[in-house]
């Protein structure tokens, strides 16, 4: 059996490998030229070289492979504009879905996101079920993931492929080489003030989904989606946790909402005259809500039980630290 990782060199990716390696399973990873490698050091795996976003050699890389895990994605903050996300979020799903059809591959596993579906409060979190929230319509990204979901779930209905989707939240732990998820800990360790935004959001290790990836392989129902959510939070309750592990003494300021959305605009603007910046008016309004979900259909069909949140930000830590992204006071987390 081996199993084809696409993306394999971000933070889920990493972890699915190392999570596939675990269980003795053959692994291709496909990755772009020259990409940083360093996520998946320790792990054993062959190496396939190309753009997601080549049809070719999509469908080459998963020659000889029973499965694809299809992890690859643009998940830059800024900008929104759909067309900055279409390339690889959408045609790079069109050509795994080819490749699958080309080489009968069993099964794709595609990880989408939470932000696709609705969400909830703490008392009423957002289920598979619910719609898209107007506010991520707005986004690229969510709306990128959500095109290439209708691509899968047309391709299953018309029995071209067997595939499932995975739409897991906010993910932290090791592995994390860009940084990815992992920047909202370095924006917030070794700052004596941290200004934290007023929403909210839920949080899950990457290891849980990492479990639930490969047990996607031969559980869950072809077009189905199924969100992995674990711990809704607040920022505030967010950092609270954080500092706690980190034991880092710091100030804290809440950004109000009307200034923070006002950031967003100018955010915006500066895009506009092409300066760089990770805030535009929909990530800044993002920011203000508290997109809090449930993983409970995930739990029963992957048989899962979640990691406490304690647990990732411990080992995501412990990997920074060791890998010289930051230093800690905790000697936990030193050499």
């Amino acid at each position: 059996m081996k199993v084809l990782v696409t993306g394999a060199n971000g933070l889920l990716g990493a972890n699915i490998v190392q999570e596939l390696n675990r269980r003795r399973i053959q692994v291709r990873v496909f990755v772009r030229k020259n990409a940083d490698m360093s996520g998946l050091d320790g792990c054993d795996f062959e190496v396939f070289r190309g753009n997601i976003t080549h049809k070719d050699a999509v469908i080459e890389a998963a020659h000889s492979c029973d499965y694809i895990i299809h992890a690859a994605a643009n998940t830059g903050p800024a900008p929104s504009n759909y067309w900055y996300y279409h390339p690889v979020n959408v045609s790079g799903t069109k050509n795994v879905i080819e490749a699958a059809k080309t080489t009968s591959s069993k099964r794709i596993v595609f990880i989408s996101t939470a932000n696709t579906m609705g969400y909830g409060s703490c008392e009423d979190p957002g289920v598979e079920n619910r719609l898209i929230d107007p506010l991520f319509e707005q986004s690229g990204y969510a709306r990128s993931k959500l095109e290439a979901e209708n691509l899968i779930v047309e391709a299953v209905n018309e029995n071209q492929i067997k595939a499932i989707i995975l739409n897991p939240t906010f993910m932290i732990g090791p592995r994390d080489a860009k940084p990815s998820s992992g920047r909202i800990l370095l924006s917030i360790l070794n700052h004596r003030l941290v200004i934290l935004p007023p929403g909210g959001k839920n949080f899950i290790h990457v290891k849980d989904v990492a479990w639930a990836s490969c047990e996607a392989l031969s559980k869950g129902k072809p077009g189905e989606k199924y969100l992995l959510a674990n711990k809704n939070l607040s920022y505030k309750e967010f950092f609270n946790v954080v500092n706690s592990i980190s034991e880092e003494k710091q100030s804290l300021v809440i950004i109000p909402k009307a200034f923070l959305v006002a950031a967003g605009y100018i955010g915006s603007l500066l895009h506009r005259l092409q300066i760089k910046t990770d805030l535009n008016r929909i990530n800044a309004k993002i920011l203000c809500v508290h997109n809090y979900y449930s993983g409970q259909k995930a739990a029963r069909t992957f048989n899962m039980r979640y990691s406490q949140l304690e647990t990732a930000l411990e080992e995501a830590l412990d990997w920074f630290a060791k890998n010289e992204y930051l230093q800690l006071p905790n000697p936990a987390y030193s050499h």
